[in-house]
């Protein structure tokens, strides 16, 4: 199991949201976790997870158990948000106020909720996120740290409430500040009134404003830690404590959560082995990754970048269902075109089949259909599928992934996996699908979160995919290329282009281009097609395998 897919077992557990509901980026753009609320009412929730390295400090990134655990409570966490949170009901009362501090105090309040139903549903995500506060505490700058008094009392609060400790010793007013806010949060931590939430906010929010303004405040401490930067005037970039504290605070954040009888399981074999099993697995993708990025030989190519697309399984859902009819009725047709080289019975010439000849002769019949030809196999050969991404072509993302996404669709339900390869190009290549991969979830991501722009480096995709495809073993190779046939980007790029279609087309590769809107390709491909809609390619795209299959 991956990462992603992990993060997405969690979050659609927790959430008892549906994928279209809600969305899930996983990756190392992602500077710190949170969730995104979209719409008024919310209509989405968009989970923002950063890969593992990016949730401990230095000193902690080779400890796998910490790393996947810290992982797993930021998922249930975000996800936890988008089962429980209404960010709306607050609106009304913060106007007025000041914004740091309300966003404190709200944080406060639905930060609490989340982990006291987290920890009381699934005791295994509870220990995961007593370990992420244990490592926000270890984290903690100490009191005397801070001149100001409300960094003071925030730092503390924070502390007392997710760990039930605090770094430092607190006035006996900070004290019974403390004390109080405890109280209020215990008495909404299972309600989901909004008015009793936002008298708890009301008074938390009195509570604090009597240590300061916060003026110069540029962030305020969340568990677990998740500023966005290596170190925030909260926390260390690295651990503060000795070794011997690690176990004392963990068991501490354990009892706040009423799971002191986890603290041995935290670090035992069972999540020791998961740890391993998880990360070996990431490790063997990456280098998979590696190996396939090496077969297309950038060096020798004028792309800024050849990759993969980041992941973004809902949007990819989303497309799917808009344009699930035209999918359904091109499969529906080529289902009536054979894609197995087998043979043919009941015919009138060609080779004798031995039994239908027994039968008519045992049966004295004057039958003369005992003969069987062979049909040859769409099966059989290899296709590449390369779509423009370039301004020139699409007016926007949308139409990208609906055509991409259609494409995907009725090629693996023509051929085997392995027997068909889908990219996006502009003036980088983009690997949606390699002939190796299989389409799973992890490809079908990719193909949600496709970004149009740049220039169309037409001959370098030609180039990279075609070098690709004759390494294969299937007799018949086809390359399909969507596009507007506007090759530009570097200077003789278009005598390039027309250099590269023709030594494409001798090595043995059929060439087909569909012309999305002009008829530029023309110059350029001899076997062509013409469509105007995205409703035109896909009944093209028929027509163009019915006459691929009568070639071969």
């Amino acid at each position: 199991m991956s990462f992603y897919d992990t993060a997405w077992a969690i979050a659609t557990m927790v959430s008892r949201r549906s994928y279209e509901e809600m969305r899930l980026l996983v990756d190392d753009r992602v500077p710190y976790p949170h969730i995104s609320y979209v719409g008024r009412p919310v209509k989405e929730y968009v989970l923002h997870i950063p890969l593992p390295d990016r949730l401990v400090p230095f000193d902690l990134r080779e400890n796998m158990i910490v790393k996947w655990r810290v992982f797993k409570a930021c998922v249930a966490h975000e996800a936890g948000h988008a089962y429980l949170t209404d960010p709306l009901i607050y609106e009304p009362w913060r106007y007025g106020k000041d914004d740091k501090l309300s966003s404190f105090t709200i944080n406060l309040i639905e930060d609490y909720r989340v982990e006291s139903f987290l920890a009381s549903k699934w005791a295994g995500l509870g220990g995961d996120l007593a370990l992420a506060n244990a490592v926000a505490y270890l984290r903690f700058h100490p009191l005397d740290r801070f001149d100001d008094e409300l960094k003071r009392i925030m730092a503390a609060t924070v502390s007392k409430v997710f760990i039930g400790t605090i770094k430092g010793n607190p006035s006996k007013g900070e004290k019974r500040t403390i004390e109080e806010i405890s109280r209020i949060l215990d008495g909404v931590k299972w309600t989901n009134k909004p008015k009793a939430l936002i008298s708890a906010a009301e008074r938390i929010y009195g509570e604090l404003s009597r240590y300061g303004q916060p003026d110069a405040l540029q962030s305020y401490p969340v568990i677990p830690h998740h500023d966005g930067r290596s170190s925030s005037i909260f926390f260390s970039s690295t651990i503060l404590n000795d070794d011997g504290d690690a176990d004392k605070v963990l068991r501490e954040a354990l009892s706040k959560l009423s799971l002191g009888d986890l603290a041995e399981k935290i670090f035992g074999s069972e999540a020791n082995s998961e740890a391993n099993y998880v990360f070996h697995n990431e490790e063997l993708r990456r280098r998979r990754d590696e190996e396939t990025l090496k077969l297309y030989q950038r060096d020798k190519l004028n792309f800024l970048s050849i990759g993969f697309p980041k992941s973004d399984y809902s949007e990819y859902l989303r497309v799917k269902r808009r344009v699930g009819r035209v999918i359904r009725s091109i499969l529906s047709t080529l289902a009536m075109v054979k894609t197995d080289y087998e043979e043919e019975p009941h015919q009138r010439a060609g080779l004798i089949d031995l039994h239908e000849a027994v039968q008519a002769v045992a049966s004295e019949s004057s039958r003369s259909d005992i003969f069987k030809q062979l049909e040859r196999s769409a099966s059989s050969s290899a296709w590449a599928i390369l779509i423009d991404a370039s301004e020139s072509l699409l007016a926007s993302k949308d139409t990208l992934k609906e055509v991409s996404v259609c494409l995907a669709e009725v090629a693996n339900g023509l051929m085997p996996q392995h027997s068909w390869g889908l990219y996006v190009f502009s003036d980088v290549l983009m690997i949606l699908k390699d002939f190796e991969e299989r389409y799973d979830r992890r490809v079908k991501s990719r193909l949600g979160n496709l970004m149009v722009g740049g220039a169309t480096y037409l001959p370098d995709a030609l180039k990279a995919t075609s070098k690709r495809i004759l390494r294969l073993p299937q007799s018949y190779k086809v390359m399909v290329v969507v596009t507007d046939g506007q090759p530009h980007g570097y200077e003789n790029i278009v005598e390039e282009t027309e250099k590269t279609v023709k030594e494409v087309e001798k090595s043995g590769v059929t060439l087909i281009a569909i012309g999305v809107r002009s008829t530029k390709p023309k110059r350029y491909f001899r076997n062509f097609c013409y469509v105007n809609s995205f409703e035109d390619l896909a009944r093209n795209f028929v027509r163009l395998y019915y006459s691929i299959t009568q070639w071969f």
